[in-house]
């Protein structure tokens, strides 16, 4: 059975691979995020908004910066298209970004995915997660 997925998966268009890829790595983590809530559902849900949210806003200012930029670089010289791109796609990013934040249910998930104080703390038996 395993192999006759494979193959029927294998078949697939290459951008069907990926989103398959990537909605199966969503799925996975938000189901192991939310395995310890006391609302699994509503846990699970919510956990799927915001990765879904964290990472596509992100990816959404990197083609907004892509788009602009090149729009900008056509009409004066490339290095000016380069800083607006950039820069329209990182302040694009970190504004839909704090917004999303303030949504009820998923903005402290977002937040938690932002922190960057976490780190992992191996003592021999297991890797856990601890944040400051």
């Amino acid at each position: 059975m395993i192999s006759r997925t494979m193959e029927t998966w294998s078949g697939w268009p290459t951008w069907a691979k990926w989103t398959s890829g990537i909605s199966l790595a969503v799925v996975v983590s938000a189901a192991s995020n939310a395995a310890g809530e006391r609302d699994f559902v509503a846990g699970f849900i919510n956990e799927i908004v915001a990765i879904v949210l964290h990472y596509g806003i992100w990816a959404g200012g990197i083609a907004l910066g892509i788009w602009a930029g090149m729009r900008i670089g056509k009409r004066t010289r490339p290095w000016i298209g380069w800083v607006v791109g950039i820069g329209i796609g990182l302040f694009g990013a970190a504004l839909v970004s704090g917004a999303a934040q303030d949504m009820p249910g998923v903005g402290w998930r977002m937040k938690f995915m932002a922190d960057s104080s976490c780190y992992t703390d191996w003592d021999g038996r297991a890797n856990p997660t601890v944040c400051d």
